[in-house]
């Protein structure tokens, strides 16, 4: 049996253990609590900066940019007498705010009910001068998310007036490229670059959950490498569509172009019916607004490989025409828009690059990837180490509250 004495001295031993032991699990959880609270901030402050970088760079900035351009735009053509491309303009123009006017007007009830009186007022009154994308950016930095009427309001913009811009102005600058002044080309070139960057960059918003109907992937941030990715493509995709029905509309004049939408317009309309899609969606297709690149709840519902076959096919035969068929010296007929050609050669080669990179990198990330969350990591079990310790201290606790036999 042991003595009294030395009971007493293992008891002092065990509780000077357990005391150790105590503050090493203390330790842990405050450190556990520590590194909670710094990646809630660390998060907090990355969703704030790139949440910033979003409305400022990729909404405000780049939206006034290209109105502003296409204000000088349909100054040129009001400049060098080309009535008929200033008044399409102003009309496309007109038709992206009429649209927008008649979205707040029959979705008002829905889109409205979050805002305050004076939010409201201010969004009304900026509407008239063409500032309600400022004033929705605002509010969206003070909710911590996009506004839906933003992302309506900015797909309309991309939709409607910068299709139908980037359409008139390649046209325009492609076929009076010898009655334009230096000058008055890079502005069109700068206005239709600031076109279809808009509408890569509307379009893209499928591809993000802030986007519409938050398909297909759940990529957050607008910097991230796999969205950026899938922007570049869609610009390459546009740019080649753009300037290529363009380009062989100057070579087969005056409805060349007309029929190589058409026929683009009947072959996407019969693969996307043989595919069970919505028919709706194949002119959209035809000047590559909407593409199923990424193939998970894509919005044309065909494969990729028949809608990227359909468009290389209609790429190859266009350029055969243009340079077996058309009874034109390709070389001089194509010298004064060569920057319309470069354009066509430069995005179809990055089109070819990129879409191995967006169906291998972007797709499998952007279509299955898991969002980690802070409230996740808190409820991350413990690790070996930190269990040993919690049950060594709930044994040594347990055996001092035992009563004694």
């Amino acid at each position: 049996m042991q003595s009294l004495q030395e009971t007493h001295e293992i008891n002092k031993v065990r509780v000077k253990f357990d005391f150790r032991v105590q503050q090493r699990l203390k330790w842990i959880l405050g450190t556990r609590t520590a590194g909670q609270l710094t990646t809630i901030a660390r998060s907090r402050l990355s969703s704030d900066v790139k949440l910033a970088f979003e409305l400022v760079v990729m909404v405000a900035v780049l939206y006034y940019v290209d109105l502003t351009l296409d204000i000088q735009a349909c100054i040129t053509f009001w400049q060098t007498g080309n009535p008929k491309f200033f008044l399409t303009n102003v009309m496309a123009m007109l038709a992206a705010a009429m649209y927008t006017a008649y979205h707040i007007f029959s979705h008002g009830d829905t889109l409205l009910s979050d805002l305050s009186r004076n939010e409201t007022f201010a969004l009304g009154v900026s509407y008239v001068f063409q500032l309600h994308i400022l004033v929705l950016c605002w509010i969206s930095w003070k909710r911590g998310k996009k506004h839906q009427l933003l992302i309506d309001s900015k797909f309309a913009e991309a939709a409607i007036e910068a299709v139908v811009s980037s359409l008139v102005q390649t046209y325009a600058v492609i076929f009076g490229a010898r009655t334009l002044s230096h000058y008055q080309q890079l502005t069109l070139y700068m206005s239709i670059l600031g076109s279809l960057a808009s509408i890569s960059n509307a379009f893209t918003l499928f591809d993000s959950p802030s986007g519409i109907d938050q398909a297909p992937g759940n990529e957050t941030s607008p910097v991230s490498p796999r969205l950026l990715l899938v922007n570049a493509f869609r610009l390459c995709e546009l740019t080649n569509k753009i300037t290529g029905l363009s380009l062989f509309q100057l070579a087969f004049r005056p409805y060349g172009g007309c029929f190589a939408a058409a026929a683009s317009y009947l072959s996407f309309t019969v693969s996307i019916w043989l595919s069970q899609g919505q028919a709706s969606f194949a002119l959209p297709c035809v000047f590559a607004l909407i593409n199923p690149m990424l193939e998970t709840h894509n919005a044309v519902t065909m494969p990729h490989v028949v809608y990227y076959s359909l468009r290389l096919a209609e790429t190859t035969i266009m350029v055969v025409l243009v340079w077996f068929v058309a009874d034109v010296d390709v070389f001089s007929l194509y010298r004064d828009c060569f920057p319309a050609v470069a354009a066509f050669v430069a995005s179809g080669i990055g089109m070819v690059i990129l879409l191995p990179a967006v169906r291998c990198l972007a797709s499998p990330g952007m279509a299955n990837q898991k969002v980690y969350t802070t409230a996740q990591w808190a409820l991350k079990p413990f690790s070996r180490a930190q269990l040993k310790l919690r049950d060594a201290t709930l044994k040594f606790n347990h055996e001092e509250l035992a009563p004694p036999r």
